[in-house]
C-alpha cells in the first residue's frame, strides 16, 4: 500500500492495513504465519467495533449505513480492483475454478444432509444446520480475508464462489427453509438473483475474458474503496457482538462441534483432495480459505423474512465468526503441511 493511502486511513487501523499491503507487495504466498497475522488484525478490528459500540460511538444507524456501503460499493470495488489489476488468469483457469465451485457446493449440500444426524440435531432445527453448512460468509468476510492473505490474484476465484452463493441462496436456501414449515411458505426469489453481488461477479469474469484497458484513475479509485472494506466489515461484526448475550451463545455445545466439522475438518479435507488433482496453488488456497469461512448472514435474513425461529442461526453466526480467528489459522496451518 502506498504512503498516500496510509495517510487517509484512521489512526487506529493504518498500521495493520499497511502490514497487509506490505505482505502483498513482497509477493509472499499464503502460509500459516501470514494467515495468523491477518486473523489477529481482524480480531483487533472486531474489538475496536465492540468497544466503540459499548462507548456509544458506533450506533445501529451507522452500522446500517456502513453495511450498505460495503455491500453495494466497497465489496464490488475490491473484487473489480483485484480483477482489473491482475489479469494473469486465463479462461482455462476460470473454467477449472468453475468446476471446483460446482463440486464444492455439491459436496456441501450432500454434507448438509448428514450433519443433522451426525450432531443429533432436533428435527425442527436440521434445516437451519443445513443452511449453516452450505452458506459461508464469502462476500462480507471472505473477500477481505482473500484480499489480505492472498492478494488480488485470488479475487477472480472468490468472485466465482460468490456467484455460486448468490445463485443458491435464493433457490436452494428457500427450498430448505420451506421444509417442515406449516402455513405460508416462501416462494423462490428468482428476481433477487439479480443483485449487486451477482452483477459485479459477472462483470469481473467478463473483464478477465476480454481484458479491457481501464484508466489509472478508475483503478486507483476502486483500490481506495476496496482498501477500507476490511476494517468496516469486521468492525460491524464487533458492533453486532456488543448486543448479544455471549454467555448464552458460548454454552451451545452442539455448535462447537458444528464449527469443528464445518470450519476445520471440511476445509482440510477439501484442501487435501485438491492437492492431489489441482496444481494451481492460488486456486487451492482460495478454495480452502472460503470453505473455512464462518456462517453467512443471508440464511438468518431469509428466516426472519419468513417469520421462522432464528435463535439457532444467530448462535451459529456469532460463534463461528468469533472462532474463525482460530479456525482459519488452524486450517491454514494443517493444509500447508500436507
Amino acid at each position: 500500500m502506498d504512503s498516500g493511502k496510509k495517510e487517509e486511513l484512521d489512526e487506529c487501523t493504518c498500521g495493520a492495513i499497511y502490514l497487509v499491503g506490505t505482505l502483498k507487495r513482497t509477493g509472499e504466498f499464503m502460509s500459516a504465519g501470514i494467515v495468523a497475522t491477518q486473523m489477529i488484525i481482524i480480531f483487533l478490528f472486531m474489538i475496536i467495533g465492540y468497544v466503540l459500540t459499548q462507548k456509544g460511538k458506533f450506533s445501529q444507524t451507522t452500522a446500517s449505513d456502513m453495511s450498505f456501503l460495503i455491500i453495494n460499493i466497497c465489496c464490488p470495488a475490491m473484487m473489480l480492483s483485484g480483477v482489473l489489476t491482475d489479469q494473469s488468469i486465463t479462461p482455462q483457469h476460470l473454467i477449472q475454478m468453475g468446476i471446483v465451485v460446482v463440486l464444492a457446493y455439491a459436496f456441501l449440500i450432500l454434507f448438509a444432509i448428514l450433519i443433522g444426524s451426525l450432531l443429533r440435531v432436533k428435527k425442527d432445527q436440521r434445516k437451519h444446520y443445513k443452511l449453516m453448512t452450505v452458506f459461508g460468509n464469502i462476500g462480507f468476510i471472505g473477500y477481505p480475508v482473500i484480499n489480505a492473505v492472498i492478494g488480488s490474484g485470488g479475487m477472480p476465484y472468490a468472485a466465482l464462489f460468490n456467484l455460486g452463493f448468490n445463485l443458491l441462496v435464493f433457490t436452494y436456501g428457500i427450498i430448505v427453509l420451506n421444509q417442515n414449515t406449516e402455513g405460508e411458505k416462501q416462494k423462490l426469489q428468482w428476481k433477487k438473483l439479480i443483485n449487486v453481488g451477482t452483477i459485479s461477479g459477472v462483470v469481473a469474469i467478463l473483464a478477465l475474458i476480454f481484458k479491457p484497458t481501464v484508466p489509472t484513475a478508475v483503478l486507483n479509485c476502486l483500490d481506495y474503496l476496496g482498501s477500507i472494506m476490511t476494517f468496516m466489515t469486521v468492525a460491524i461484526i464487533g458492533h453486532t457482538l456488543a448486543f448479544i448475550p455471549l454467555k448464552q451463545v458460548f454454552r451451545e455445545k452442539r455448535i462447537y462441534l458444528f464449527v469443528l466439522l464445518r470450519s476445520v475438518l471440511v476445509p482440510i479435507a477439501v484442501g487435501f483432495v485438491m492437492k492431489q488433482f489441482v496444481h494451481d496453488e492460488t486456486m487451492i488456497n482460495v478454495t480452502m480459505l472460503l470453505m473455512a469461512m464462518p456462517v453467512a448472514n443471508m440464511p438468518l435474513m431469509l428466516a426472519q423474512q419468513a417469520g421462522q425461529e432464528t435463535e439457532t442461526l444467530t448462535k451459529g453466526i456469532v460463534l463461528s465468526t468469533t472462532l474463525s480467528i482460530i479456525t482459519i489459522t488452524l486450517v491454514t496451518t494443517v493444509v500447508t503441511l500436507l
